[in-house]
């Protein structure tokens, strides 16, 4: 948990941003701003220039003040952006449960009964499993170093922002029924793909709420 010295420096962070995002999007007021609708067939969807202007400028501020590295996702794909480099990123393709290297964040202070008897017999099934990574852990799914990710009790900023990383580089988000997401969180599991999630969700049954 932030204390109060750090709550006023990400405090100050956070309005630095708005000045950020406000010197992309002012411009732009009024004017033309490149609207597109990226919503196809779903429906009409609009994004502008001060959108991608501001999401840019936020995105470059993060990174250079906390992270030193920025993953990025969306429909064209994901990227890992470090030290000036860009690289993209892809899930490891093909990998049988048997031969997965597994992760959750804390089995004893994060699942129920049921769950750590349902993360037993995934962990038996598997050939690694990692323990504490957090967040970290789904970014290693998008690139191709970690193949599931189980995890409960989220709420939903602990995994929407990771979420478009995730399909991006060619991976799934579901709940424990193989459903997507809810806008509440829950339960997780963040694999390297459908065939290997498929062997899963199975194990993972009992559990599932």
């Amino acid at each position: 948990m932030l204390g109060g010295d750090d709550l006023q420096a990400f405090d100050a962070f956070l309005i630095e941003l708005n000045r950020a995002s406000a010197a992309a999007i002012l411009p732009l007021f009024r004017a033309d701003h490149g609207l597109e609708d990226k919503g196809g067939p779903a429906g009409f969807d609009p994004v502008t220039a001060a959108d991608r202007g501001a999401e840019a400028a936020i995105r470059r501020r993060i990174a250079e003040r906390y992270i030193g590295e920025l993953f990025i996702g969306g429909a064209a794909g994901s990227r890992l952006v470090s030290r000036g480099a860009t690289s993209p990123l892809a899930v490891r393709r093909g990998v049988p449960l048997a031969s997965a290297i597994i992760a959750t964040t804390d089995p004893p202070a994060c699942f129920d009964r049921a769950e750590i008897a349902a993360w037993r017999s995934v962990r038996a099934a598997t050939r690694l499993a990692r323990f504490g990574c957090d967040a970290y852990a789904y970014a290693m799914v998008a690139a191709g170093l970690i193949d599931l990710v189980l995890e409960a009790g989220l709420k939903c900023w602990d995994i929407d922002a990771a979420t478009p990383v995730i399909a991006g580089a060619g991976g799934v988000v579901t709940d424990w029924f193989g459903a997507p997401m809810g806008s509440l969180g829950g339960q997780a599991a963040i694999s390297a793909g459908g065939d290997l999630l498929a062997e899963v969700l199975p194990l993972l049954a009992e559990a599932a709420k």
